[in-house]
């Protein structure tokens, strides 16, 4: 079993996993970003996605590229 959030003893889990009313709240409270606004999320998720088209977006072999060579 692998162990993603590093918890050291059972006794961690066992409390996450009964919290209830005041102790789920206070765990929200905890998990909050610095970036709330949408249009800086929304903004961040594009440009990490088309990292990856960015050189080929002008490559003269992409043909949504507008550089793409027709052959004729």
């Amino acid at each position: 079993m692998t162990n993603p959030i590093n918890m050291n003893n059972f006794s961690q889990s066992l409390n996450i996993a009964t919290a209830t009313g005041e102790e789920v709240v206070s765990l929200v409270k905890h998990i909050t970003t610095s970036a709330t606004d949408t249009d800086q999320i929304q903004a961040f998720i594009v440009s990490t996605w088309m990292a990856s088209f960015q050189n080929d977006m002008y490559s003269k072999d992409n043909p949504i590229s507008p550089y793409y060579e027709l052959e004729w």
